[in-house]
């Protein structure tokens, strides 16, 4: 499974560029619709998810209950994300 554990003392650690919004780019593949969908929503500093084998792909969207240092007009609280998760299990099991 994906697991996430949040320690609240930690500071939060920002960047000072913009990430990669996940929007197709001309020129590229068409995307699934079903890239950027919601699987399931926990919360509480320790969570997980366990993978049913038909992602292809699953990341974690974190956020926080302050305010992000460099506010955008996507979310008004801190986030984080992490990398994509399972997708080396997906590719070795389609061989």
């Amino acid at each position: 499974p994906l697991a996430v554990h949040v320690d609240p003392r930690e500071p939060v650690v920002t960047r000072d560029h913009d990430e990669d919004t996940g929007a197709p780019i001309d020129g590229t593949l068409d995307y699934s619709p079903d890239v950027g969908k919601t699987f399931a929503t926990q919360t509480g500093l320790s969570v997980s998810y366990q993978l049913t084998g038909r992602e292809l792909f699953v990341r974690a969207t974190i956020t926080s209950n302050k305010p992000p240092q460099n506010p955008s007009s996507e979310s008004p609280l801190q986030q984080a994300w992490t990398q994509p998760f399972g997708w080396r299990t997906r590719l070795s099991n389609a061989k």
